[in-house]
């Protein structure tokens, strides 16, 4: 779960507050882990994924 915290700013939701929307960060979310599955089905070096 260490993608956590990268799926607001993923999907523009600002850090500081006061704008964003739910569905935004859900598909910030999808977004990170859809490029982290890529990466272990690429089988890639473990040492970059994080």
């Amino acid at each position: 779960m260490r993608w956590t915290p990268s799926a607001p700013p993923c999907s523009g939701t600002a850090l500081a507050g006061g704008r964003g929307r739910v569905t935004g960060s859900i598909i910030g979310a999808f977004v990170i882990v859809f490029l982290a599955d890529g990466m272990v089905m690429m089988a890639s070096a473990t040492s970059g994924r994080w």
